[in-house]
């Protein structure tokens, strides 16, 4: 062996490439201190660094004059792979034309009698030279070639085992007499060869990991992230560039007092409470965690809905040692899902004052069919059926243009007669409008009656009640937010509006207004629905908006385009009268999940345009043959049994070229327009985007 005396036991880790220098006691044995000192290099060695040909000049250097081969195990395939080649720097020439090419990556499957063989970690001599090094793969003629190049004096092999796992082989083709001076030396630098190999195996499958899993959650929409349980975090996923504006490194140094509003932080604080004390009551379940939605703030100042969900991270023990998170911003499916409720808020609100009106009518009608006679308060009672059933088919007013300036002067001396006389009226006299159509009677007493409940549900005291009217623009989102609307389209309206002082409403939902400007029961609130049944039998809406001064408007809006229907026939003259605003064409929605159906069809029905839907692709086959009137098909792409492209075709065979607008799921790839795709749209979508879209392919 070469440079083998021993010094002191100091180590000083050299640059890579260069030999390690390591100090030792003077007595120690030249076989020890070169062990601790390849031991020490291997150990250091980087990760990139070519372990294999540092084993194999290792090997070379306590044998002497030898060629070492050193080789890696795949236990998957079963085969030794060459990886290193020492000591061939005068014969690489011969080898090559011997070999015909070069050694490395060479692979030799091995049978179970040479896995056991290696497997003992024991330096065993060949007996049939580099033919049974190379396992028979390489010819005997080549093997007898090499041996004379490398004037063979032995052949050993001995097994890079780490416990008994193998993972290589060291050859050794000995040049010099004799062949291994010292077996013990070369066992031990195997042993701990082998070990070091498998360590390095590890961190690199662990770092292939952990680079695999920075690529997804770097570039995944989600963001990841985990905390302490002092809600500090510990690393957070760039991805949090795009949801809230700020790096990694600004989020993990940001206390979250900044980063959520203030009440989602009692909530977050409130539900880890409430999770640590449920560590104690209950089994740790490996599947549990908690889904909640927050309110969080952006680095430009704006506000946003994320939905998280979080679980706790645990020690060997299983006691929760942080949070592991993954946050998405939901902000657009809480503005969908909020305009589904307002949506059926507004028609349980409609179905409402219809169905009150309805029963008032039928009450109406039992007390006119009542007996009268000379001892019957006859006067009193017929007044109060006429109260009961409100507008009846007996007020014979003949639809006319209605100047909506000159039907409010009219309206004023009704609303002086019905609240008290020392309320002020204020009205704001506009230029003249263009005129609605309908009943100037019937909206006259209607106006009245909504500004009286309103000053008996909101007293104006000393500012009185403002009545202005005028023309107001009204878009989707606008629509979105009315009290009571069945069939009021996006536009410029009459309108007619109340106002009064009434601060008390910052607290209360558009249901309690509602219900404040009905009544609580009696003949007020009949008297009210009644009038909100004369607005929506005219196509108007209710809009109750507050404005900062505390002043509570009540808004009633009036299409300038009402036309009379025809084919009018119930009682009322009015009452199937509303506004024919239906779209001549019909849009099929084909979607299997009954909430994206009803939303879909709320909003183009809302738009005055017309729909049926059906949750499957035979339906919608059937629908399509049937109903000549469908011109647009709203596909969804998760449609059954295999998805919306391969349904395309079968829809288009029952209705050749019938227009299909697509929907696709979040992420998924858009077809392209080559596919009988006449527009796309992207879930979930906003009613607004889905009315343009469609709007957009019907006017093609």
């Amino acid at each position: 062996m070469n440079d083998l005396e021993p010094t002191s036991p100091t180590r000083h880790p050299a640059p890579e490439g260069d030999a390690v220098a390591v100090r030792h006691p003077a007595d120690t044995p030249p076989e020890l201190a070169f062990l601790a000192r390849a031991i020490t290099e291997l150990s250091l060695l980087p990760l990139k660094a070519d372990v294999y040909r540092r084993i194999g000049e290792l090997v070379r250097e306590a044998i002497g004059n030898a060629v070492v081969a050193v080789q890696s195990y795949d236990e998957a395939d079963g085969k030794l792979t060459m990886r290193a080649l020492v000591g061939v720097e005068g014969l690489l020439d011969g080898f090559l034309s011997v070999m015909g090419g070069h050694p490395i990556g060479m692979s030799f499957p091995i049978h179970d009698q040479a896995r056991a063989g290696l497997g003992s970690g024991r330096l065993i001599q060949l007996s049939g030279g580099i033919h049974s090094l190379a396992l028979g793969v390489v010819p005997r003629s080549i093997c007898h070639a090499l041996e004379r190049l490398t004037r063979l004096s032995g052949t050993f092999v001995i097994g890079l085992c780490a416990g008994s796992k193998l993972v290589g082989s060291v050859g050794i083709i000995a040049r010099s007499k004799p062949p291994v001076p010292n077996s013990s030396v070369i066992e031990a630098l195997a042993r701990h060869a082998a070990l070091i190999i498998h360590h390095r195996q590890v961190a690199a499958a662990w770092q292939e990991s952990e680079a695999r899993y920075r690529l997804l959650t770097e570039h995944a929409a989600d963001v990841v992230w985990m905390t302490d349980l002092r809600l500090r975090f510990t690393y957070v996923s760039s991805s949090v560039r795009h949801l809230l504006g700020y790096t990694p490194g600004e989020i993990m140094a940001m206390p979250l007092p900044q980063i959520l509003a203030p009440g989602s932080l009692s909530l977050v604080r409130g539900i880890l409470a409430e999770e640590m004390a449920r560590e104690w009551r209950t089994p740790h379940d490996p599947a549990y965690h908690r889904v909640v939605e927050l309110e969080a703030k952006r680095k430009d100042g704006s506000s946003l809905w994320i939905s998280v969900r979080a679980e706790f991270v645990r020690d060997p023990e299983g006691s929760p040692i942080g949070i592991l998170g993954t946050t998405r911003d939901v902000t657009e499916l809480r503005l969908r899902e909020e305009e589904r409720h307002l949506v059926e808020a507004r028609a349980s609100r409609c179905k409402k004052v219809r169905c009150l009106r309805g029963m008032a009518r039928a009450i109406g009608r039992e007390i006119e069919a009542l007996p009268t006679g000379p001892d019957t308060p006859t006067e009193p009672i017929l007044a109060y059926a006429q109260t009961l059933l409100g507008y009846t088919s007996e007020d014979k007013d003949s639809r006319e243009q209605i100047d909506i300036p000159s039907l409010i002067e009219e309206v004023l001396p009704l609303i002086r007669e019905r609240v008290s006389c020392s309320t002020q009226l204020h009205h704001a006299r506009t230029e003249r409008l263009p005129p609605v159509t309908g009943h100037p009677a019937l909206l006259r007493d209607a106006l009245a009656t909504l500004a009286a409940g309103l000053l008996a549900a909101f007293p104006a005291g000393d500012t009185g009640l403002q009545v202005w009217s005028g023309t107001r623009a009204v878009d989707a989102l606008d629509l979105a937010h009315f009290i009571l609307s069945e069939s009021l389209l996006p536009g410029t309206h009459a309108c007619v509006e109340f106002s009064v002082h009434a601060p008390e409403t910052t607290t209360l939902s558009a249901d309690d207004l509602f219900d404040r400007l009905l009544g609580n029961y009696g003949t007020p609130a009949i008297r009210v629905a009644n009038a909100l049944c004369i607005l929506l039998d005219h196509g108007g809406a209710l809009q109750a908006s507050l404005e900062e001064n505390g002043r509570l408007s009540l808004s009633l809006l009036l299409p300038f385009d009402l036309h009379k229907r025809e084919d009018a026939t119930e009682e009322h003259p009015f009452e199937a009268e509303a506004p024919d605003w239906s779209c001549p064409s019909t849009v099929l929605i084909v979607d299997a999940d009954a909430g994206t159906r009803w939303l879909a069809q709320s909003a183009l029905e809302e738009a005055g345009i017309a729909a049926l839907s059906v949750d499957s692709v035979a339906a919608a086959v059937k629908a399509l043959r049937r109903d000549t009137n469908i011109a647009v098909v709203l596909l969804d792409s998760a449609i059954a049994p295999s998805g919306g492209i391969t349904a395309i075709p079968e829809l288009l065979r029952a209705r050749p070229g019938v227009p299909i607008v697509y929907c696709s799921g979040f992420g998924e790839p858009a077809p392209s327009e080559t596919d009988g795709i006449a527009g796309l749209i992207q879930k979930p979508f906003l009613p607004k985007v889905l009315v343009r879209t469609v709007r957009g392919v019907l006017a093609r």
